[in-house]
């Protein structure tokens, strides 16, 4: 040890002065290096987007994009090279490499999760990123074995085997998605389905209801094809919904049960039109359309019905990497933590998220777009003057689901008194014109921006409501006509209106849909439907399907004669309807021991025996845990 001079000073070490300055540089670096890795993340995932997505964000979309990864990476590198600073002097190696990598895991992993895998919070994707992220960290220790310094050979060794994992996983999960279809017309005119939840047919003015619930409705009836005689395949939502998008009959698609998911080789409409090129979106208030459960196959843009957030008013776009993920992510947590909020936006706001989107958009470009709208499902609260329209006082909150939670009457004959039966109908009557009133609005907001001439428009209901006249309240748990006849309208511009009272299915949508957007229909959309305008009248027969917290019910009507089959536990009742004489379906033509019962029975087997043949399988299933509390809040569970 050298000795210390006489007259020699020592020096007090500055208290944390190096590390202090080691700190600040280091933050300094790694936010620069996050900013730099982010933008350049952005550009790569615009160009994969483009790729494998067949996204083409708006310029607009792009700038949001662009702004949302800078202030990502630069941040997430901000604090990096702080840490690493911190720990070791030699810090700007690693931090441009931890940046770098971080990229491209980001990219590796968003695309596995959005293509391949359930959801980013579930464990086999926290798996899976775990994986990825041990990868990163091996070739971080490869690149510094043995040595002190960060080698320059080995750094870059290691980016380029990064890189490729990433690109040989990413071509063995990218799917090239429907190709485009056949081309049928000239013109393809942009798309605007509209799905009014709980509505009956007969609880509409044009379906010749006492009330006067729909008047917009019935304008919009008279300058379009109005079809008196439509049926959903399902009597609730989801498997409905799922048929509406397909094509495919419930027991084919599978997504009847409560946590039932649309498999991904149901080909859906958007699936369709985006492979034609058309901007698609998604904006739903039920609980069961949304990701989650599938629905949202070939959508650009998906709103779904979880409590507003920052990242959903202004996070970067969802035709992007980046914007997929914060959305899932930021989805997946707000489903998990619901808090207090309604998981309804409302119709109002669902109409002006559509409108904003397709300002956004390029205005050449056509779009299909399905709006679900949940106002006229219980518990229903309209808004002034709306609430008081039919009951002559205001309504005092959202009603509560009769005493009985919608199932059926414990004792053979029990109804709900005749007074809180009505204040239900005249709660949901007023729904329903305030739906009318919002729908009204809208159409006429997109025919000014898109052009009549330039639109095609389809409202319906997924399925009716039911006010006890079968022993039983609200939907899912009947096949009467209450529940299943609902409105369908469908304007174009290449038809003249009319008034069509043949028979028809819900599930001709899809086929319908597409060929009107100027496109031949694929075979997955013929095998069950016919379009409703090629001239063919469509399937004289049309079948109905129930399958629901063990009870399985079928319907099949063919013409004025309706045969249902109900069966809960080991009790089966088969009944027979002549609707042309007994539209309300009080007086069955079949009595108990009729012999014909067989014949009834043997008929329905024999009508949905193809069903069964051509089912997808029920697949996956989502998790009840997160969805539980929101179901329970919204009255589908007690």
């Amino acid at each position: 040890m050298k000795p210390i001079a006489p007259h020699q000073e020592v020096a007090a070490p500055r208290a944390g002065g190096g590390r202090a300055a080691r700190a600040a540089g280091g933050f300094l670096l790694g936010g620069l290096a996050g900013i730099a890795t982010g933008l350049l993340t952005a550009l790569f995932d615009a160009v994969l987007s483009r790729f494998a997505f067949g996204a083409d964000p708006t310029r607009a979309e792009l700038l949001r994009h662009l702004s949302w990864a800078l202030a990502l990476f630069g941040v997430a590198g901000a604090a990096t090279g702080f840490l690493f600073a911190c720990a070791a002097r030699r810090s700007a190696g690693r931090t441009v490499f931890a940046m770098t990598s971080a990229g491209l895991l980001f990219l590796l992993g968003a695309t596995a999760n959005i293509l391949w895998l359930p959801g980013f919070l579930r464990p086999v994707s926290l798996a899976v990123d775990a994986v990825l992220l041990a990868v990163v960290l091996v070739v971080l220790r490869l690149a510094t074995r043995g040595t002190r310094r960060f080698t320059t050979a080995r750094f870059w060794t290691g980016l380029l085997l990064l890189g490729g994992l990433c690109a040989g996983i990413h071509w063995l999960l990218a799917s090239p998605g429907p190709s485009a279809p056949e081309v049928r017309g000239a013109n393809h005119p942009s798309v605007l389905l509209v799905v009014i939840d709980s509505l009956r047919a007969d609880h509409t003015t044009p379906g010749g209801y006492e009330r006067d619930t729909t008047p917009h409705l019935s304008a919009l009836a008279k300058e379009s094809a109005w079809f008196r005689l439509a049926r959903a395949a399902a009597p609730w939502t989801k498997p409905s919904a799922a048929t509406i998008l397909t094509g495919l009959p419930p027991a084919v698609h599978g997504a009847e049960d409560e946590w039932d998911v649309l498999p991904p080789e149901a080909l859906s409409i958007a699936e369709v039109l985006k492979a034609a090129g058309y901007d698609t979106a998604l904006f739903s208030d039920n609980i069961y359309v949304r990701t989650r459960f599938g629905f949202s196959q070939g959508f650009d843009r998906v709103h779904e019905p979880v409590p507003g957030s920052f990242v959903e008013r202004h996070g970067p776009s969802s035709r992007t990497l980046l914007g997929r993920v914060l959305r899932q992510v930021d989805g997946e947590i707000r489903t998990r933590f619901p808090g207090r909020s309604a998981f309804r936006s409302g119709a109002s706001r669902i109409a002006d998220l559509f409108l904003e989107w397709i300002a956004d958009r390029e205005p050449e470009r056509p779009w299909f777009a399905y709006l679900h709208l949940m106002d006229s499902h219980e518990p229903w609260q309209a808004p002034p003057p709306f609430d008081a329209l039919f009951s002559g006082r205001p309504q005092p909150g959202p009603l509560a689901q009769p005493p009985l939670g919608g199932l059926p009457p414990l004792v053979p004959g029990e109804v709900l008194p005749e007074a809180e039966r009505q204040s239900l109908v005249d709660a949901q009557d007023s729904a329903v014109a305030f739906v009318d009133d919002v729908l009204d609005r809208l159409i006429d907001e997109v025919e000014r921006r898109v052009g009549r001439e330039n639109l095609v428009l389809v409202v319906t209901a997924d399925h009716g409501e039911a006010f006890y006249e079968h022993a039983a309240w609200g939907h899912r748990h009947v096949l009467h006509e209450e529940v299943l006849h609902v409105p369908l309208i469908v304007r174009r511009p290449d038809h003249a209106p009319a008034v069509i009272d043949r028979p028809v299915s819900l599930g001709s949508l899809a086929a319908t849909i597409v060929e009107a957007a100027g496109y031949r229909p694929p075979a997955d959309f013929l095998r069950f439907a016919e379009p409703l305008f090629d001239g063919s009248g469509g399937p004289s027969v049309h079948l109905a399907r129930l399958h629901y917290l063990g009870s399985e019910g079928h319907a099949v009507i063919d013409g004025h004669r309706k045969v249902l089959r109900v069966t809960r536990g080991d009790r089966e009742a088969i009944q027979v309807f002549d609707l042309a004489e007994d539209p309300g379906e009080t007086a069955p033509v079949l009595e108990r021991g009729d012999p014909r019962r067989a014949a009834a029975h043997a008929e329905i087997e024999a009508r949905f025996e193809g069903h069964r043949r051509a089912a997808l399988g029920r697949g996956e299933r989502a998790d009840t845990r997160d969805l539980t509390e929101a179901l329970r809040g919204l009255g589908y569970l007690r």
